[in-house]
């Protein structure tokens, strides 16, 4: 039945005989001339009101109008009252707002772990609260936090040490069961034979619970992601958790799981062929969970706040100098070998981010860009998210402070790259950093003909480098294929020979584009885990003044006049002529010229285009997410070089695809 009052009605002046009532299982209907008008719920006092002051409006007597709605003419008179000082408004009392609930203040301390020993033990809620002298809403909120709250069928918990041990349920037993267990008492004991013993059932837990570990009871425990524990155990060798802790990426001290936890969980849904948190959830909770030491993994809800928390305040430069430490502590060399690439994620979302060049499509294109060191075994050592348009070399001597800082001291430094890092400035810098380098020269700089240096027939040929910007020894390497001539630049002494350096060039950076085919397929380091922008404005990044395009073209138009001025001169021209046009373009010359100094060559786009906006992605997780996703494919190959040719037999020696097909149906093998 409605409780809301009607809507209020201006009615015309009515003689007071033509209204009359009828009621039906109280509700009442006031008639005019027997039509009905108005209504009312007797049980609904806002609505008699409503109806007692339109009645008064259309000129009804009072007495008349108690009589009809069944009040006293004094309640009649006061309704006239309020309806005068306020309206209808003041008809309809205030709804009063319901007052929220205090939430229960959960234990700490010694109260808190005494309360849930207690728990183990089968107590109920109520004689815990009682021995502790603590409301029982704080003791099932601090149960419920910890995952030993009442569950099931009368509010009964059992933990699975419970179970073990034989132990009731926690509210101790019900009428019914203790009368059953008094009968039994009371009945004659008979000593159990050998042809019928007497076996003890043990029920399952009967829901799963997060906060739980799992029992020590030296019995396996059964994961469909069994094959995972491998790589979560090589994690660990990496130094995984002390790196997220050294890098401040953290959770609260009352979480269940830690944040190792968690990153272990989403790396092993991730290896373990999930493609998200939200599948690796639905599939199974319980076999992640037992790899984790607990009875399930943590849900896709806990996996998204747990993300947040971490993100929160950690460094993403100590998370890989940490990273980069335990690796140098795990394979110590007197010299260390890098291949330095970029490389490039494409992005089809709407937001106007930056452009890159991306050099599998050869396209400049909108995406992010991470610079990577790799080793010649493929291991990734650093990472580094830089704008999508940086050149490499702009970001070679950040890549070897970071390197540097978690390398052993005086370990000797030596980067591999493609032409994109080749700016002989830079060059200059690595020199002086007492760092080798070696790199495929660009088209762009000029030598002496390759044809000098390169053999006659298929080899490779050396000679000094020498270039006005060069400012240390370095040497030009020519690889002749055929008629291809392969420019190569280096600053590593002779006691490696030309075919090494090419061979170790080659093969770097062979085995860092290998690991970025096995990364993305393995750990899908292309996928972007954060979504939304993180921040969008004017774009003012400096583009071509189309002005001083145009002047320059027009410069370049009468210096070409000019020079065909110059080149036509005639024996039998006529000298004056001549002379006047070459002072009159001579004079326009000088006048762009001098206009051109007072133009600027690189503007703003929002001048040029007014309204162009520049966005940046959100990133904040996808910088913690990516180092651990390198790491684990990190794993992997260590995994890969341990167990070697006991994965599987090749079936040729340049063929180590059955070693790897092995290695992925271990690491997802039941068990």
């Amino acid at each position: 039945m409605s409780t809301e009052p009607p809507i209020a009605m201006s009615l015309p002046q009515i003689p007071d005989e033509k209204f009359t009532r009828i009621e039906v299982a109280g509700f009442v209907t006031i008639l005019v001339s027997g039509h009905p008008v108005l209504g009312f719920d007797r049980a609904n006092q806002a609505q008699r009101d409503v109806v007692i002051a339109s009645m008064v409006l259309a000129g009804c007597a009072g007495v008349t109008v108690a009589k009809l709605c069944g009040v006293k003419p004094s309640w009649v008179t006061r309704v006239k009252q309020r309806y005068e000082s306020g309206g209808m408004a003041a008809l309809v009392p205030k709804r009063k707002k319901a007052k929220k609930k205090a939430t229960p203040t959960m234990l700490m301390g010694p109260t808190k772990e005494r309360a849930l020993s207690m728990r183990r033990r089968g107590n109920g809620i109520h004689t815990i609260a009682e021995a502790l002298r603590v409301p029982p809403a704080h003791v099932r909120a601090t149960l419920i936090a910890a995952g030993m709250g009442p569950v099931g069928r009368g509010g009964r918990y059992r933990h699975p040490q419970m179970e073990l041990e034989g132990i009731g349920a926690s509210h101790g037993p019900s009428k019914g069961r203790a009368k059953a267990r008094a009968a039994k008492a009371a009945a004659p004991r008979t000593e159990p034979t050998e042809e019928a013993p007497t076996e003890r059932r043990v029920a399952r837990p009967r829901e799963l619970h997060g906060a739980v570990e799992l029992a020590p009871d030296g019995r396996p425990h059964a994961s469909r992601y069994a094959g995972v524990l491998l790589l979560m155990g090589q994690l660990g060798a990496l130094g995984v958790g002390e790196a997220l802790d050294g890098a401040g990426a953290r959770r609260p001290r009352r979480c269940v799981y830690g944040a190792d936890d968690v990153a272990l969980a989403y790396l092993g849904s991730t290896v373990a062929g999930f493609g998200s948190m939200e599948s690796m959830h639905e599939q199974d909770a319980r076999s992640l969970g037992v790899l984790l030491g607990r009875e399930r993994s943590p849900s896709v809800r806990t996996l998204h706040r747990a993300m947040r928390q971490m993100t929160a305040a950690y460094d993403v430069a100590a998370l890989g100098s940490h990273l980069v430490r335990r690796l140098a502590e795990s394979h110590p060399r007197a010299e260390y070998t890098f291949g330095v690439d970029g490389h490039f994620v494409a992005y089809d979302g709407d937001a106007p981010i930056d452009k890159g060049w991306n050099s599998k499509k050869r396209i400049a294109q909108r995406g992010q860009l991470d610079i990577v060191a790799t080793d010649e075994n493929g291991l990734v050592w650093h990472r580094r998210a830089v704008d999508a348009g940086d050149s490499l070399a702009q970001h070679l001597m950040s890549t070897v402070g970071t390197l540097r800082a978690g390398l052993p001291e005086g370990a000797k430094i030596v980067l591999l790259f493609d032409r994109g890092g080749i700016d002989l400035d830079v060059t200059n810098e690595l020199a002086a950093a007492g760092v080798g380098y070696v790199g495929w020269l660009p088209a762009s700089v000029k030598t002496c003909p390759l044809e000098r240096v390169a053999p006659l027939r298929d080899g490779v040929g050396e000679r000094a480098f020498e270039h006005e910007r060069v400012a240390h020894a370095a040497r030009l390497i020519v690889q002749r294929d055929g008629d291809a001539l392969l420019p190569v630049v280096t600053n590593l002494d002779r006691v490696r020979s030309a075919d090494e350096v090419i061979r170790l060039l080659r093969r770097v950076r062979g085995m860092q584009e290998n690991g970025f085919k096995t990364a993305r397929a393995q750990v899908r380091i292309d996928h972007r885990p954060d979504r939304g922008v993180a921040s969008i404005g004017p774009d003012t990044r400096s583009v071509d003044n189309p002005a001083w395009l145009e002047m320059r073209a027009r410069r370049d138009a009468v210096m070409e006049r000019l020079a065909t001025l110059d080149s036509c001169r005639e024996p039998h021209a006529n000298p004056r002529s001549a002379r006047i046009s070459r002072e009159f373009e001579e004079m326009r010359l000088a006048a762009l010229r001098k206009t051109m100094r007072g133009q600027k060559a690189k503007v703003p786009r929002n001048e040029v285009e007014p309204g162009a906006r520049r966005a940046v992605l959100a990133t904040r997780t996808r910088e913690l997410v990516l180092p651990l996703k390198y790491a684990a494919a990190n794993a992997v190959r260590e995994l890969q070089e341990a167990l070697g040719s006991a994965l599987a037999p090749t079936d040729a020696e340049h063929d180590a695809t059955a070693v790897t097909r092995t290695l992925l149906a271990l690491l997802r093998a039941p068990g």
